[in-house]
């Protein structure tokens, strides 16, 4: 018992020690004051005060509901896939482009169950990841780790104007003004949406049942396009072969299939998935 409580205090202490830099970033969500840690607390001179909880991660937000199919079990099984190697495509991609750009601070905005942070983390750069989903940061903080993750809303991100280098915006929605205000004058967008074949093998067995039977991004590119200046875009396929037992992960990660009733559709045939992307590159205007 006594081994156990000595190194759930070690790891409480590293977790700790990841934040040390939050000060230097982060602005209290409530007066908008700046912040500074005190002992297990991220606290403002007003005394609003977030925890950092033992399974170190801090909670900006308190009573706030999932959203639909977005719960824990989306999570962990979000987890199994991409830790199965089918979006490597898409992080070496990413790590590529901050090779080049060389930031000094990373956040993923929408970091879901932290996958891409966790693939691209440096001990030079400060990376911070967040989600509106406390079951993602949950899954997302487990186990040793050197990055901060928060549950927060990218419609208030609580960081200060213009301390950020690259904002990763993955598979999830965006929201430009707040990226505008956090990112450096020079600083990134590094945004991932799903690309026209994305997920072809499960679209064409449940089509019937789609509001659209062809996947089209030309809205979100084109409103990235509005608020940002385009640097590049890049399509990253992979298609890949898939077991029964990843299968059934996948069905249950997908939000493609969050209002279909998975059970009236046989998919034992499916052998092979294809994971598509766009990469979007950019500046805020």
């Amino acid at each position: 018992l006594y081994n156990i409580l000595k190194i759930k205090r070690v790891n409480m202490k590293n977790s700790n020690l990841k934040f040390k830099n939050v000060e230097n970033y982060f602005k209290c969500p409530i007066c908008k004051n700046e912040m500074y840690i005190e002992n297990n607390t991220l606290k403002c001179q007003n005394n609003h005060c977030f925890d950092i909880a033992k399974k170190g991660y801090i909670n900006f937000l308190s009573n706030r509901k999932p959203q639909k199919g977005y719960d824990k079990s989306f999570f962990e099984n979000r987890n199994i896939i991409l830790n199965q190697g089918y979006y490597d495509h898409i992080c070496d991609y990413i790590q590529s482009y901050i090779n080049t750009f060389k930031p000094d601070t990373v956040i993923d905005a929408g970091c879901g169950e932290g996958f891409y942070v966790k693939k691209l983390y440096n001990e030079n750069i400060d990376f911070f990841a967040f989600d509106l989903s406390k079951d993602a940061i949950n899954v997302a903080a487990r186990g040793m780790n050197n990055i901060c993750f928060f549950v927060s809303d990218i419609q208030s991100i609580p960081l200060k104007d213009n301390s950020i280098d690259c904002m990763l915006n993955i598979y999830t929605p965006a929201n430009y003004p707040e990226f505008k205000r956090v990112l450096k004058k020079d600083g990134i967008i590094i945004k991932i949406i799903p690309g026209l074949s994305h997920l072809k093998e499960l679209r064409d067995i449940v089509k019937n049942e789609l509001k659209h039977e062809q996947y089209d991004n030309n809205d979100v590119i084109e409103c990235f396009k509005e608020h940002c200046e385009l640097l590049e875009i890049k399509e990253l396929n992979q298609t890949k072969e898939i077991s029964l037992e990843n299968l059934k992960s996948f069905l249950d990660m997908t939000p493609l299939l969050f209002d279909i009733d998975k059970s009236k559709f046989d998919y034992n045939n499916i052998s092979e998935i294809t994971i598509s992307a766009t990469a979007l590159i950019g500046k805020i205007k």
